[in-house]
C-alpha cells in the first residue's frame, strides 16, 4: 500500500491494552517495582509487546537460540547468521513470510559513480555505483549552492545485510531496498508503508528523494538481501521449537534500534562523544541490540543465559569475516 493509505495504527492501540494490564499487574503485585537505572528509563510514547503468535507485515520477529543445547550447537554451526537476529516483516502469506535482518550492519558503504563489485562476481547492481571501506570512505555531504538542493554524490549510503536470499553471498541478482521515515510528497511518489512511520523504497527511489532536496542518504537504511520461510516452516520453529518471538512495536522504537547501528566511529572517544552503541561495530553482530529489544519485551533474563555462548562466539567470528572490511587487510572491495 502507498503512504496516502495509512489508516490508524491499530498496533499503538493493541499497545495501550498491553501497558493498562501490565500497569494493573504491577499494582497488584505486592513487591516495589524496581526503577530503571539512569538512561534506561522508558519513553512512554515507545512500546513493544509480544504478540503469541501473530505475525503481519510491519511486525518483528526476533530469533532465540534453542533451549536444546545439542540443537543449539548444531543451529550455531549451521545456520550462524541469523542467530539471535531481529527480523522486520515485509510480507506474509498463506505460504510464505519475508523478511530483512534489522541488526547486521556492515561497514561497507556505496557512493554514486563507480562500479559497485564483489570479487569474481563481476557488477552487483544494474546501474553504477561505487564502494568504499572504512577510513576510506568520504561519509560528508558538499556544501550546496544557493537556492539549489545539496549535492551527496559523495555521501555514503551504509550498506545493511539483510539476509541470505539475493544477498551479498547470493549467486542470484541481488535484492537491494532502502528503509526510511521520510514522508516528503517525493517520498510519497515512490514509497510503501512496512508500518506506519516506516517505508520502504528501492534504492533509485530512494536517491529520487536525496536529488529532490528532502532527504540525505543517512536518513535511509540500505539493505542488501532478504530472509524468509514456508508459512509452516515458520510457525513450527515457534511453536514446537521456541526459535521465535512475534513482536509489536512502534516505528519510534524500531527507528531508535537502527539508529545505534549507524554510527560510523571506529575510535573509543570518538564513538562515546556521538553516544555510538557497540553494536555500531559490526564484528559485534548486534548482539546488544538484540539483548536490549529482549529487554523491552520482558525477556532480559531469558537473552542473559546466552550470553557470551558458544553460538554468541560462532556468531561474532561470522560477522567478522561477513561483514566487516578493511582497507588495511589488502581487500579493496566490498564481498558483493
Amino acid at each position: 500500500s502507498s503512504i496516502d493509505a495509512v489508516d490508524e495504527d491499530w498496533r499503538e492501540f493493541r499497545a495501550q491494552l498491553v501497558r493498562s494490564e501490565s500497569d494493573d499487574a504491577n499494582e497488584s503485585s505486592s513487591s516495589p517495582k524496581p526503577k530503571p537505572p539512569p538512561g534506561n528509563e522508558k519513553h512512554e510514547d515507545h512500546w513493544a509487546y509480544e504478540t503469541g503468535d501473530f505475525v503481519e507485515r510491519g511486525s518483528i520477529v526476533i530469533s532465540v537460540p534453542s533451549s536444546d543445547e545439542f540443537l543449539n550447537d548444531v543451529d550455531a554451526l549451521n545456520n550462524i547468521c541469523y542467530r539471535k537476529s531481529i527480523v522486520l516483516v515485509l510480507d506474509v502469506g498463506p505460504n510464505f513470510i519475508q523478511g530483512i535482518v534489522l541488526n547486521r550492519p556492515t561497514n561497507i558503504g556505496v557512493k554514486e559513480g563507480m562500479q559497485f563489485v564483489q570479487p569474481g562476481h563481476g557488477e552487483v547492481f544494474e546501474d553504477e555505483m561505487g564502494s568504499c571501506l572504512g577510513d576510506n570512505c568520504d561519509v560528508g555531504e558538499d556544501e550546496p549552492t544557493t537556492g539549489a538542493p545539496p549535492n551527496h554524490n559523495g555521501a555514503r549510503w551504509k550498506v545493511w545485510f539483510g539476509g541470505e536470499a539475493c544477498g551479498p553471498y547470493s549467486d542470484s541478482p541481488p535484492q537491494v531496498m532502502c528503509l526510511h521515515s521520510v514522508s516528503a510528497d517525493s517520498a510519497r511518489a515512490v514509497s510503501e508503508v512496512v508500518l506506519p512511520g516506516i517505508f520502504v523504497s528501492s534504492y533509485d527511489g530512494a536517491r529520487s528523494i536525496v536529488r529532490a532536496g528532502d532527504a540525505a542518504p543517512s536518513d535511509f537504511w540500505l539493505f542488501c538481501g532478504i530472509c524468509g520461510w514456508e508459512t509452516s516452516t515458520f510457525y513450527r520453529e515457534m511453536h514446537e521449537e521456541g526459535l521465535w518471538h512475534a513482536v509489536s512495536a512502534d516505528a519510534d522504537t524500531v527507528l531508535e534500534e537502527l539508529n545505534m547501528l549507524r554510527c560510523e566511529e571506529e575510535e573509543e572517544e570518538l564513538a562515546a562523544s556521538q553516544n555510538c552503541d557497540v553494536d555500531a561495530d559490526p564484528r559485534n553482530a548486534g548482539l546488544h541490540t538484540w539483548e536490549m529489544l529482549m529487554e523491552k519485551i520482558g525477556l532480559g533474563e531469558e537473552a542473559g543465559e546466552s550470553e557470551d555462548s558458544f553460538g554468541d562466539l560462532m556468531l561474532r567470528e561470522w560477522a567478522t569475516g561477513a561483514l566487516s572490511f578493511s582497507i588495511k587487510e589488502g581487500r579493496t572491495s566490498m564481498i558483493m
